[in-house]
């Protein structure tokens, strides 16, 4: 995940895209889901991330939606509870799935 600022959209989308390529990590999948049911916090966020079944597809809300979309994942199930602010939930949502062992 990467952010920037600018005054110009461009320029903003150019910042978060290098923010975001020097802060690439890796992350657990098995057969398309994570391996078990897993919960995280970042600040005032708090994310549970479980396992689903084949077919299930991702059932997940706001910004952690996006992040197991663009993490690879099929089938998995996430409820997030506390914040509404959408980078604390994609933070809470990456602390979740590279905290797996």
């Amino acid at each position: 995940m990467g952010t920037g600022k600018s005054w110009e959209v461009v320029d903003a989308i150019a910042k978060a895209v290098a923010d975001a390529k020097k802060n690439m990590t890796t992350v657990t999948i098995k057969d398309g889901t994570v391996p078990y049911n897993v919960e995280a916090k970042y600040k005032a966020a708090k994310i549970m991330v479980h396992p689903a079944s084949k077919g299930t597809g991702i059932i997940a809300g706001g910004a952690a939606r996006k992040v197991l979309m663009v993490a690879g994942y099929s089938d998995i199930l996430a409820k997030r509870y506390g914040s509404s602010n959408l980078i604390n939930n994609a933070k809470a949502t990456i602390k979740a799935l590279t905290s797996f062992k």
